[in-house]
């Protein structure tokens, strides 16, 4: 399946005419960007995935780039190392972090209550309630 998509990629090249840069040109170049999206998650995606819109846009942006690096001038590089930069960001922090299977408000870096709502709140020995005997008192 293709993750890049071709209107996305003229219009982050400023939408240039094609005869400058072919279609075939940018449908290579997004053939490349879906591989390196492929390479940084270990992952084939499908658009029923959560994630499937950000990886659309990093393999575009990785396209884009690669078009880019095509042309001379400081200007031009600068311009495509920012669009690869922003694609890793996307891939290393928006998209690794989560399993594609779960949204990202299910998981939590909270093992315990109140951080992690879906945990059993903690209760000490010795509390009202609790079934273990007050350590404090005397047999």
């Amino acid at each position: 399946m293709v993750y890049g998509d071709s209107t996305i990629v003229t219009a982050l090249l400023g939408n240039v005419p094609t005869s400058i840069i072919s279609s075939a040109i940018i449908t290579e170049a997004i053939t490349f960007g879906d591989s390196f999206v492929n390479m940084m998650t270990q992952h084939t995606w499908s658009s029923s995935d959560l994630a499937y819109n950000l990886i659309q846009q990093a393999s575009s942006e990785w396209a884009a780039a690669h078009c880019l690096r095509m042309f001379e001038g400081d200007k031009w590089q600068k311009k495509a190392d920012a669009l690869e930069a922003h694609a890793r960001k996307i891939i290393e922090e928006q998209v690794l972090p989560y399993d594609q299977n779960t949204s990202p408000d299910s998981q939590s870096q909270y093992n315990t209550w109140p951080g992690n709502p879906t945990a059993t709140p903690y209760r000490s020995p010795g509390f009202a309630g609790s079934s273990s005997a007050d350590p404090n008192t005397s047999p």
